[in-house]
Parts: C-alpha cells; structure tokens; sequence
C-alpha cells in the first residue's frame, strides 16, 4: 500500500463533491436576480421558543410552490446557538501517536513522518503489509484506520444488502450476523457510540449513529455481513451538515463554489464486534464557545420565508425537512486549526429521483440531495444551490 491509499480514503469520504467551477452565463443573471423580484410578497418574521419548535407541525398556510412531507420531527432538539468552532491542530503529538497505536494494536514505533495534503495537513502514518495494518494521522484531526480485509479492500468491502436511516427506522428488533456471532442492530450502534465516546471524543459534541448499511462480503459463503456505519455529529440535538453539496458564494468577478460539508462525519466499518476494521474522519474538532439562541426563527416564518423567495422557480416537492448546523469555515486559514462557524437552519432538502443513492457506497449523503434550502434560524436567510441548476 502506498500514501495513495490515504489520499483515496479520505478523497473518497467527499467523493461526491466537486471543486470551484465556472458558472455559465445564464446562471450567473439567474443568482443575480435571484429573490430581488419586487412583487414578490415578504412576510414578517416570528420567533419561537426552543420548547415550541420541538413541538411544531407542518403548519396550515398557503406553501405556494414547494410541497411538503405530511409530517417534522423537530422533538430531539434541546437547543439552538451559533457555535464557535476550531481544528486540531497537533493532532500527530506524541501522546496520540503512542494512544492510537495502543488502540489498534500496531508498534508507536513504526510511525513515520507522511506526507503533507495540502487539504488536510501534516500526517503521521504507520503501515505493516504483512500484517496488513495501516493507520494515520493528520495534524488537523484527521484518522484513518485500515486492518484485515479493510487494508486490501477499502471503502466498498462487499454488496449491499440493505440500509437504514436511524431518524426514520426503527432497528430495535434488526438482527445482524457478524463473524463472532449474531448481534442486534440496536445494540451495536450504542456499543458503537460508547466506543467513540471513549476513544474519539470531540470536545463539546456528540457523536451519534446516523446511517447504516448491511453488506455481504464478496466471493465468500455463509451468513456472516459487514456493518457500515455513518456518525454524525451533534450539538444539542441538532446535527451537523453532512448532507449537501457546496453552497456558492460570491467572489470577486463572479461566484465560487465553496465545498464546506466533506468533513462533517465520520465513517465505520467492520464484521466483529469491538475494534472497527475501518475507521476513517477527515478532520477532528471541537465546540470553543456557542451563543444560544433563546428565540429562534418559527417554522411557520421558515416555511413562509421558503415559499415567497423561490416564487416563480417551479414546483418543488420538499423529501425531508431537518433541523442542521451549517458550516461556515475560514478559508482564508490554513486547515491546522482552521476556526469554523456553525449556524443552526431549517434544511429543507429535494431528493434526487430514480437514484440508487450511490449503493456501493451507501453512505455519503451530498449526492442523495438535487436540490436544499437552508434558512437561518437567528435572521431568516435563505441559502440554497438553486442556482447550480
């Protein structure tokens, strides 16, 4: 295995993303236009309190032209805030090289200076071919971890038999049969989170069990799957953004789009209990301050918001509608201790039709979404990749 294999672990946790692009002519007339139609009706803004959001329903309005889900959840969230956030940025000290080798059973001694990703930083790696173990680190958080059939098969282990998404399936009685023996699918999601707790904490964050997938190893017999799992993270109830492709953002001489949303999970996968085989984030942070929000825009307001500024666009038939913490990076930073500001939105977001939703992978969310629209939670704006169509 070569440094390639790093670079396309962690390409490949954003491997349905794309970088800046030119925006055809048309684009830019419609992003420029865009909401300044002064016909356009602007309702007055309300606010809530967190209680009330927890308990708001889709509400009896005129939605003009997007057409909701039948039903919200918003029940989990505690709270709201706009949050102060940083990198790591000595994540490769000596401490972690000696607590990560312990942790995956590999000699700190055999650690090397890696190359240096100009996205992710300065790494530290290990690799033993024989006994089929790699493991790295980067400065700015980063981890990735491959050993046994991970180290020769990477991030498409086997084929999907089936997927669950833990906000809309219950799992309570999923059976799993692993290699050391049957496990319940519930079950192993909170030993799963425990361990994170323990091993990978994220100051001031939760991590929490998003997605899974069920698979069976390729070219072998017998009853025993792999379990992919995708941890997101959360702050109060309110999860991380992991779900959209890049937002654009106006730059000098025209808009740029700015790819804020790859780093916002972490990735598993493994056939026993206990140590994941596969492991891999791009970056670690944590929480240096948050501002809570007593108030927070209404859903009705953000509903009403969505409806008034994308009059005139079409129809737009809403999949999901989630609470979010959007990322807003400083760019202008080097990515070793880069700070983060995260926001909390309404994300209403439009599935991509007649899509398997990449099942060989099964688990980066950017590519299930055509369409999404943030509004802000504090001031009401509105934020979308409408005018990437």
């Amino acid at each position: 295995m070569k440094v390639a294999k790093l670079l396309l672990t962690l390409s490949c946790l954003s491997a349905l993303l794309c970088g800046c692009q030119e925006v055809p002519e048309g684009v830019k007339e419609n992003m420029e236009e865009y909401g300044e139609n002064q016909q356009k009706k602007e309702s007055e803004i309300t606010y809530c309190s967190i209680e009330e959001l927890r308990n708001a329903e889709i509400p009896d309005i005129d939605t003009g032209s997007i057409r909701l889900p039948e039903s919200v959840d918003f029940s989990d969230v505690e709270g709201a805030a706009l949050l102060h956030l940083s990198c790591y940025k000595d994540f490769t000290k000596e401490s972690n090289v000696e607590k990560y080798a312990e942790l995956f059973g590999v000699d700190k001694d055999g650690f090397v200076e890696g190359i240096t990703d100009i996205t992710y930083g300065k790494t530290k790696k290990y690799e033993n071919k024989e006994d089929q173990e790699y493991v790295c680190l980067l400065k700015s958080g980063g981890l990735v971890h491959m050993g046994g059939w991970a180290y020769g098969e990477g991030l498409v282990p086997g084929i999907y038999e089936k997927g669950y998404d833990l906000r809309k399936d219950d799992i309570t009685d999923v059976e799993v049969e692993l290699r050391d023996g049957a496990a319940n699918l519930s079950e192993l999601c909170g030993e799963t989170e425990a361990w994170l707790e323990e091993n990978m904490p994220m100051e001031g964050l939760r991590q929490q069990v998003a997605n899974v997938v069920v698979r069976r190893p390729e070219g072998e017999e017998g009853t025993a799957r792999r379990v992919a799992m995708c941890v997101e993270y959360d702050y109060q109830g309110i999860h991380f953004n992991n779900h959209t492709n890049g937002r654009m953002e106006k730059e000098e001489g025209g808009y740029e789009e700015k790819l804020v949303t790859e780093s916002a999970f972490t990735m598993l996968d493994f056939d026993t209990r206990g140590i994941p085989q596969f492991y891999s984030r791009n970056e670690g942070f944590g929480v240096d301050g948050a501002e809570p929000l007593e108030q927070v825009v209404s859903f009705e307001s953000a509903v009403r918001i969505l409806s008034e500024k994308i009059s005139g666009f079409g129809v737009f038939h809403i999949t999901d509608v989630l609470p979010l913490y959007d990322l807003y990076p400083d760019f202008d930073a080097g990515v070793e201790g880069r700070k983060i500001e995260a926001r909390p939105v309404y994300a209403f977001l439009v599935e991509q039709k007649g899509e398997k939703r990449n099942e060989t992978f099964g688990l980066v969310k950017p590519g299930w979404n055509r369409y999404f629209f943030f509004v802000d939670m504090e001031t009401g704006e509105l934020t979308t990749n409408l005018e990437l169509k």
